[in-house]
């Protein structure tokens, strides 16, 4: 899961997508199992823009499953809505808080892959 800085730097989703690629296919050349996580989503009232660019990365890498053979978590299916990241698991609407991070834990572990 990477991208959200880089978004807020005004790198493109294409070229952040692209960058990933390569940590995959290195992480794949050393026998690694690549399990990537979607970016986490922000609140739109705290990100306003960057939410779309954040789910257009998304989009993109949705595709990866396909391209280069990885397991991809959408870790934000239980912590988002329309509006990007739910104030309950947020203190400031781009880091996740204790419930937050249980929550994701809880998801990643109900996906049976560890």
């Amino acid at each position: 899961m990477v991208g959200i800085n880089d978004l807020r730097a005004g790198v493109p989703p294409r070229e952040i997508a692209n960058n990933i690629s390569v940590i995959i296919k290195r992480l794949q050349g050393i026998g690694s199992e690549v399990i990537l996580q979607t970016t986490l989503e922000c609140s739109r009232d705290r990100c306003g823009s960057i939410l779309e660019k954040v789910r257009e990365l998304n989009e993109i890498i949705a595709s990866f499953p396909d391209d280069f053979g990885v397991r991809i978590i959408n870790i934000n299916q239980p912590l988002s809505d329309d509006n990007g990241l739910l104030s309950e698991y947020t203190y400031d609407g781009i880091h996740l808080n204790g419930r937050g991070y249980r929550t994701w834990v809880d998801f990643i572990l109900s996906q049976n892959i560890l």
